[in-house]
């Protein structure tokens, strides 16, 4: 069976405004963590990263959810081939 894991987005933490002085300098120096996207797998067999919100997809369209920062999913050879097909890579 294949694995897949999210996709990442290396987000730097913002300077606080509303201080200054040492904790400012201290903030700025705040390593990028790690941001996951979740990613859906749609009834029809598309991929997206949309959240379903009740206008475009809904959650009845919804059949599979990869949640972004967690561990490898295991995947079926359709949802493998599907997420290939988006872009993502399949282990």
């Amino acid at each position: 069976m294949a694995t897949f894991t999210c996709p990442t987005d290396n987000i730097v933490a913002g300077i606080l405004p509303e201080t200054r002085g040492t904790k400012r300098r201290l903030y700025s120096y705040r390593w990028a963590t790690a941001r996951g996207r979740n990613v859906f797998y749609l009834t029809n067999g598309s991929i997206t990263e949309v959240a379903p919100d009740g206008t475009t997809v809904t959650w009845d369209q919804v059949e599979t959810v990869w949640w972004g920062g967690h561990a490898a999913s295991t995947v079926t050879t359709a949802e493998a081939a599907a997420l290939v097909a988006a872009g993502y890579t399949v282990v």
